[in-house]
């Protein structure tokens, strides 16, 4: 796999999930965008790969995939 083949491979998954949270009565919109900030004035867009208003949830999709020789992607794993 290339690093060429990410944005289809992620694609993929966000489509994925989105099917399974509409599964659950969840209805999602991609790069769903909300106000982020520490104060009410210093607020700015950013924008999440899914969302939804109602109810209020935001998604971030990370699908990482294992080295060829089955080490974790240390560089990946920061959380």
């Amino acid at each position: 796999m290339a690093n060429c083949d990410n944005p289809g491979i992620g694609s993929n998954f966000e489509q994925a999930v989105a099917r399974v949270l509409v599964e659950r009565g969840i209805v999602v919109k991609r790069n769903f965008q909300v106000l982020v900030g520490v104060s009410a004035g210093d607020m700015r867009p950013r924008k999440f790969d899914l969302g939804a208003n109602d109810p209020k949830v935001v998604v971030e999709c990370k699908c990482n995939t294992w080295t060829a020789g089955k080490n974790m992607p240390s560089a990946k794993m920061s959380v």
